[in-house]
């Protein structure tokens, strides 16, 4: 079963993203929740979850820069990238890091096909 770290600092879009998880028959287990980009650093490495759900604005660091840090590390993590901020630029860069897909906050019901579609 693929393990999700759910990264982001509003703790209702990590209790959707939760209900998210459940709502797909038990495909998936919470691995770790983190709420700023230094804390997803850690819990990315003490758990090495399956997918990554990845807010791009987070305290102290933003969202793409984890994922920097994170694929220099291990390039074949599975991140999707889950934020407010869905513009194109960001999309653009996300993807040339190798985030393999981003979804917009207001897209919550496709978090699970996407998930689906990404994960091993």
């Amino acid at each position: 079963m693929p393990s999700v770290l759910i990264v982001d600092d509003d703790p209702n879009i990590c209790f959707l993203e939760r209900m998210v998880l459940k709502s797909v028959d038990g495909r998936f287990t919470v691995a770790g929740e983190a709420s700023s980009g230094e804390d997803a650093i850690r819990r990315w490495r003490d758990v090495r979850p399956d997918v990554i759900v990845l807010d791009d604005q987070l305290p102290g660091m933003r969202g793409l820069d984890v994922a920097r840090l994170i694929l220099a590390e291990q390039p074949g993590q599975i991140i999707i990238l889950f934020s407010a901020e869905h513009d194109t630029v960001t999309v653009v860069a996300a993807l040339a890091l190798g985030v393999r897909a981003c979804l917009p906050k207001t897209e919550l019901g496709r978090l699970a096909a996407q998930l689906l579609d990404v994960s091993p």
